[in-house]
């Protein structure tokens, strides 16, 4: 079972970690919340919930003033070059089991977060308070940073403090300097492997509103060209096509590049560029599927009418 408010309260109780609790109503942006606890003292800091390309996870905890450089911190995991980036909403629940919007440094007390990397900004130890959700978005916590080292040894955790910054020379003689942070298991690969399933289905699912293609007649049938190696590999290319999207998108209805545009929160652009990775991923995966059952089927057909 998976851990509640309740629980968590108790541990800490129990662990005699000092803490007062706010209700609020539930604040799914860093700006929510700082407006809901407006008159109280403290700092609100930003959760991300980050996975790398071999579908490890890591929740990076930080003050909402820190630039979190995803390049750069992929540079400095050893995840190679775009190696790290949003993890897809369902994992929230799935690993961290807490609602959208309730991130938290203190989700690591879940035995299914036992595999998820914590990373916390440096700069935290600076203030004399700051605000983390228990497990929900309806109530903030405020703790000084020796409680919330406390709080995390509770559920189990030795806080990990890093400067999110830094920009370490990374070479052959100087390797990435967050490589040891890096966990051994990758905590969503199974839920991925589900995702990717339930989402290629739907995609390949036939359509009930769409009538059949019309098929050519006579002269004016002609055998497509087949594909070059390079033009498949461009087609493919899910982070050129997402980039492309974006663009075009931007161009399209706001007349700027994506880069270009204005938001309270960052974190929200960088929700939609992973979205559309996820559904251009699906969508490939789909084809693929499609493909290869097309494929399966002609050559079947094809065996049993010549040896039938």
């Amino acid at each position: 079972m998976p851990v509640n408010k309740d629980d968590l309260l108790s541990k800490l109780k129990s662990a005699g970690v000092s803490y007062d609790v706010y209700e609020h109503p539930a604040a799914m942006t860093v700006e929510e919340q700082s407006e809901a606890l407006s008159g109280h003292s403290g700092v609100v800091i930003k959760n991300l919930l980050l996975k790398d390309k071999r579908h490890r996870l890591y929740i990076i905890s930080a003050l909402a003033s820190t630039n979190v450089d995803l390049k750069l911190l992929s540079a400095r995991l050893g995840t190679g070059k775009g190696g790290i980036t949003f993890a897809p909403e369902e994992l929230v629940d799935a690993v961290l089991k807490v609602p959208l919007g309730s991130v938290t440094p203190l989700a690591v007390v879940n035995p299914e977060a036992k595999d998820v990397a914590l990373l916390l900004d440096h700069k935290i130890r600076q203030e004399s308070k700051v605000f983390v959700h228990p497990l929900v978005n309806t109530v903030s916590l405020a703790l000084s940073p020796s409680a919330l080292d406390a709080a995390l040894r509770a559920c189990g955790r030795e806080p990990i403090y890093v400067d999110l910054e830094a920009d370490p020379k990374i070479d052959k003689e100087n390797p990435p300097d967050l490589a040891a942070y890096a966990p051994a298991v990758a905590a969503a690969a199974p839920f991925m492997e589900q995702l990717a399933e339930k989402q290629a289905a739907a995609l390949a699912a036939p359509s009930t509103s769409s009538a059949p293609p019309a098929k050519a007649k006579g002269k004016d049938k002609k055998a497509a060209a087949p594909a070059s190696p390079q033009q498949t590999s461009n087609a493919t290319n899910v982070s050129a096509r997402t980039e492309e999207v974006l663009q075009k998108v931007c161009q399209a209805l706001l007349g700027c590049k994506f880069e270009e545009v204005k938001v309270s929160d960052p974190y929200v652009l960088a929700r939609l560029r992973a979205d559309v990775e996820m559904s251009l991923n699906a969508f490939k995966n789909a084809a693929y599927t499609t493909g290869y059952t097309a494929g399966k089927a002609e050559i079947v057909g094809y065996a049993e009418r010549k040896y039938a």
